[in-house]
């Protein structure tokens, strides 16, 4: 106990402020910002006394020199080092006023923004002394690549592969612009826009790519302020209507060249480096156009209502598009996919009893989403590449699940599947033609509902959730996973294909590739749980204020 620990310490240190000054009647001027800078450092000693290194001590004893250790005698210690700052600067020009039947308001600014980050974690050391602060010297490349596994006297490791450390950075930069006006006429008629225009140093630096502003429009009808309507249980009818443009980012890729180091190659005596994003200068923002329309309606004085419809047309989605192999790699992720999104929101809260010591508040929620990708350039070559999991293509919907149509099991315990054709063959036969579309992995339908009872000075709360329309796959026996709940029911003799699903036990089964992505083990993913409950008591205010207490609750 004690002989090994883990210490993390973080520090944060953050400032901000605002200025606002009235400018003129209705017009005000908001500036401000915040500055944060802080770091972690994370430190972890291993004892010499440690279970762990006197192991590894003992096992990296050499063979054919026993006064030889490859693991030198004293403590291991691992450190890390994370140092961020960030700062916001931002400042806004802030319009409302009112002309009788006429109400103005907007607002206009712009934001700046920095997000830096720098981590660096030290190689592992090895003979150190706290005291001394010492530590001793090491061959990270030799131990990594395993020359001396041959010479230790056994094969229990410190660490697995010794961490040579590493060292990374992160500089983001963003500067915006945006704008919002509203114009409400009479109380009854209401229009408004936003614009915005983001930049950043991460994304393409094509000059045409750079200034694509988001907008958006919208109209509201108070149809329940004329003054020819007149139905005694509606108390509001608002209809609303909206169009835009929203944008995304991603901050994995963009116009640099980003290599990662790999592992060390004992033919090379070096280690490897791959390209984990090739340089792309005409990446842009992801942009999704958005048409609502809505309704808003409260009945009795005690219910409301909510309908809204949507369709959002998702285009130039950052994806893996196939290129020329020619240019050392075969995808490169651009602006290319596409998918459209169409649903119904429908909300409704209310009192369904409302007395001096008794109420009984609902609120509740349904949504259907139905989505279909359109444009996905990624072709599937093998069958294997279409169900190990879901995946985007075309003409299907988001997280689309495939899977192999399960044919039983042959007289030697290998299983089968039938192919488009409809004949029984091995997995190792199927193709991408073969798999059947078997749902997604996307909810289509989202439910909540909440209902909170208060009696008198007691009130008791409770969410339920639920989810359908969207399947699972069942974690099924592979013919090799021998600690598997289904392994009995395996096939284990000839003639026993007639009465079992689930292919027999051995070493190696290429059935693993395949038996457990058979359709046979699709299921409904459909859910309902209690997200969480409270009882509280509510202490008597008029005794609160008494004590100087406003509220207080148990």
């Amino acid at each position: 106990l004690g002989k090994e620990m883990n210490r993390t310490q973080n520090l944060q240190f953050r400032i901000g402020g605002n200025v606002s000054v009235q400018l003129a009647q209705g017009l005000s001027l908001d500036a401000g910002g915040s500055w944060t800078r802080g770091n972690t450092f994370t430190r972890g000693v291993y004892s010499s006394d440690s279970y762990r290194m006197r192991l590894g001590y003992n096992d990296g004893t050499s063979i054919s020199n026993p006064s030889k250790h490859y693991i030198p005698d004293g403590d291991m210690v691992t450190e890390s080092r994370n140092v961020n700052q960030a700062y916001t600067l931002r400042a806004q020009l802030n319009f409302n006023r009112s002309f009788g039947q006429h109400s103005v308001m907007a607002l206009a600014g712009s934001e700046l923004t920095r997000d830096i980050q720098d981590y660096n974690s030290f190689p592992t050391r090895f003979g150190y002394n706290d005291q001394a602060g010492t530590f001793a010297t090491f061959n990270y490349a030799d131990y990594n690549a395993g020359l001396y596994n041959t010479d230790m006297l056994g094969t229990s490791k410190p660490q697995p592969t010794v961490g040579i450390g590493s060292i990374a950075f992160r500089d983001n930069r963003f500067v915006s612009w945006y704008a919002n006006a509203s114009y409400e006429y009479d109380q009854r008629f209401l229009v408004s826009g936003s614009a915005r225009l983001d930049l950043t140093n991460f994304f393409g630096t094509d000059p045409r790519f750079r200034y694509k502003p988001l907008w958006s429009a919208g109209a509201t009808y108070k149809l329940s302020n004329e003054q020819f309507f007149d139905v005694s249980w509606i108390n509001k009818l608002y209809l609303r209507g909206s169009y835009g443009i929203n944008g995304n980012i991603s901050l994995n890729y963009g116009p640099f060249l980003i290599i990662s180091p790999g592992s060390f190659s004992n033919l090379t005596g070096d280690i490897s480096y791959n390209i984990a994003s090739p340089p792309n200068n005409s990446l842009r923002w992801e942009k999704t156009g958005s048409t609502n329309f809505g309704i808003d309606v409260s009945f009795f004085s005690r219910l409301n209502l909510t309908l809204d419809y949507y369709l959002r047309k998702s285009e130039e989605l950052l994806s893996n598009d196939e290129v020329d192999p020619t240019r050392g790699y075969t995808s490169l992720v651009q602006n290319v996919g596409r998918i459209n999104n169409t649903g119904l929101e429908l909300a409704l809260e209310g009192d369904v009893l409302k007395k001096q010591d008794l109420a009984w508040n609902v609120m509740g929620t349904v949504s259907y989403n139905r989505n279909k990708v359109v444009d996905y350039n990624v072709r599937y070559l093998y069958a294997t590449s279409l169900t190990t999991t879901s995946v985007n293509r075309e003409g299907y919907p988001g997280s689309a699940v495939f899977a192999y149509r399960a044919a039983g099991i042959d007289n030697n315990g290998n299983a089968l599947f039938l192919n488009a054709a409809g004949e029984k063959v091995s997995g190792g036969a199927l193709s991408a033609a073969d798999v059947v579309y078997a749902g997604t992995f996307r909810p289509k339908f989202a439910y909540s509902l909440t209902n909170t009872f208060r009696y008198r000075n007691f009130e008791l709360a409770f969410m339920l959730l639920a989810k359908t329309g969207h399947v699972m796959r069942k974690n099924a026996f592979d013919g090799m996973s021998i600690q598997h709940a289904d392994v009995a029911k395996r096939w284990r003799k000839p003639g026993d294909e007639k009465t079992v699903m689930y292919p027999k036990l051995s070493g190696f089964s290429s059935d693993v590739f395949y038996f457990p992505y058979a359709d046979i083990f699709i299921e409904s993913a459909n859910y309902l749980k209690l997200r969480d409950a409270s009882l509280t008591y509510h202490f008597n205010r008029d005794l609160l204020r008494k004590a100087g207490i406003s509220n207080a609750s148990l």
